[in-house]
């Protein structure tokens, strides 16, 4: 028998809505997991909000050195070195980084799992080491049907 670990909340994805509801109903007082297969702040944080936000700006941010006549100063023709951009990307994802760690989360009393879980129960979740049983997983619309590992 695998051990069995019990939670008020398990919470699935750890992307921004998962670490907020983590984040909330632990600072409630309530003993919660969270599970991510991939990474840890999700899409927002690795491949769409932040990346795209930073790339928007760096391209704003040409466009008004070329377009510069407009404010009554002179107007520059920039080369974009893509390596430069990225790591500005790279720098814009680890400054907001620290929030979504799993540092982060254990501090607030969060046990945080990275692996692939699947449901055997409405109320339990495995990855084939550990149980993980809780009265309501999160997000539990519904509850889809026992998967076979």
């Amino acid at each position: 028998m695998l051990p069995q670990k019990k939670y008020h909340f398990i919470v699935i994805g750890a992307g921004s809505g998962g670490l907020v509801s983590a984040a909330g109903a632990a600072g409630l007082g309530a003993k919660v997991a969270l599970i991510e297969k991939d990474k840890i702040g999700g899409d927002c944080l690795n491949t769409g909000c932040v990346p795209s936000k930073a790339i928007i700006r760096t391209a704003k941010l040409a466009h008004d050195m070329r377009t510069a006549g407009r404010f009554g100063l002179s107007a520059h023709e920039n080369d974009i070195h893509l390596e430069k951009v990225l790591a500005s990307v790279r720098q814009a994802q680890q400054k907001l980084a620290h929030h979504d760690s799993i540092e982060r989360m254990t501090s607030l009393g969060i046990d945080v799992y990275q692996g692939e879980f699947h449901f055997t129960s409405a109320h339990e979740l495995t990855d084939g080491h550990t149980t993980l049983s809780a009265k309501r997983p999160w997000p539990s619309p519904r509850v889809p049907p026992p998967s076979k590992p």
